[in-house]
């Protein structure tokens, strides 16, 4: 074996016999494969693109040449053999979204087993599900094996990093907002809390934020009776297996900044339309609608001066 040196100083390899009638050319990587712009013979001062696995063996046309050890820039002629576009296929690389390390095999996360399959002449032929990676693997072979003969893939290389990453499942997931299955109760991931609202005449009315996930119910279930003098059957909606799931999840406790719910509860004042809590300047924004288009009318520290200043904005517009 030699090596034919690329223009970036890539190594090609290639039989003893090959080397000096290749040599003579100037070579690049393209994809993967060895290629040169050559002097055609048909006197029009063209050059033709050329591919080196296909110079050495010289195909027809319609044939494909495949690197049997999916090497594509190892050009031996040991390395190399003919075939038509569906055997090619037979002998593929291993896709990049592979996680298994092995073709046709792949993580059922829902069955929680190995699931092997197939395919043959563009049909998916389903091979099992195993709970062991090595089995799936085997039936996997076996497979390749019955179908696709010489052609098989006889490189695979098992990546046990990637598989262990493809089962491996945090202990607790964090449920992001409405994921609790709980009408009007959620989880913030911003404070790190659940949260309890509740709708009254299309208007959403937050109920404060709870360590605990029984507390957020409790204030759910008094803002029913409150405001709809009745209650609905809160722990009916999840079932008990799920529930215990989300008594398990920790919340941090950092110093948290004041909701717009917190300053309400505080200040007992009612908020005018057209005013907002901003969550990253901390402010209550002021806006009013005027000829179809919003105008910003600016933020204040306080609700009091925000509800004035949209009063202000109400009269000024208005006449």
């Amino acid at each position: 074996m030699k090596i034919i040196y690329t223009n970036k100083n890539e190594p090609i390899f290639v039989d003893d016999e090959d080397y000096e009638w290749l040599n003579q050319y100037t070579w690049c990587l393209h994809g993967g494969y060895a290629v040169s712009s050559i002097f055609n013979r048909k006197g029009d001062g063209n050059y033709d693109y050329c591919r080196m696995h296909r110079m050495i063996l010289n195909p027809d046309a319609n044939l494909f040449v495949d690197h049997i050890n999916h090497v594509k820039h190892d050009n031996r002629k040991e390395n190399l053999r003919t075939c038509t576009p569906r055997e090619n296929m037979m002998n593929s690389s291993l896709a990049k979204n592979n996680t298994s390390g092995v073709t046709g095999v792949h993580w059922h996360k829902t069955a929680k087993k190995w699931i092997t399959n197939i395919s043959v002449d563009h049909k998916l032929i389903h091979l099992g599900y195993f709970t062991v990676f090595e089995e799936a693997v085997r039936v996997r072979m076996l497979a390749e094996i019955k179908y696709f003969g010489e052609f098989r893939n006889k490189y695979i290389e098992t990546n046990i990093e990637n598989i262990e990453k493809s089962i491996k499942k945090p202990q607790h997931k964090r449920p992001t907002r409405s994921a609790s299955g709980i009408k009007g109760v959620g989880w913030s991931d911003k404070y790190q809390k659940w949260t309890a609202y509740i709708v009254i005449k299309c208007n959403k009315k937050q109920l404060g934020m709870y360590s605990n996930i029984h507390d957020a119910i409790k204030k759910r279930k008094d803002a029913e009776i409150e405001y709809f003098n009745d209650h609905s059957d809160i722990y009916s909606q999840i079932t008990k297996e799920k529930l215990k799931d989300l008594e398990k999840i920790k919340t941090n406790e950092p110093q948290l900044r004041l909701m717009q719910s917190d300053i309400i509860n505080k200040t007992d004042v009612v908020r005018k339309q057209g005013v907002s809590w901003d969550r990253t300047r901390e402010k209550w924004v002021v806006s009013i609608q005027v000829n179809c288009k919003r105008k910003h009318i600016g933020a204040f520290e306080n609700l009091e001066d925000a509800n004035k200043a949209r009063e202000d904005a109400e009269l000024k517009y208005a006449s």
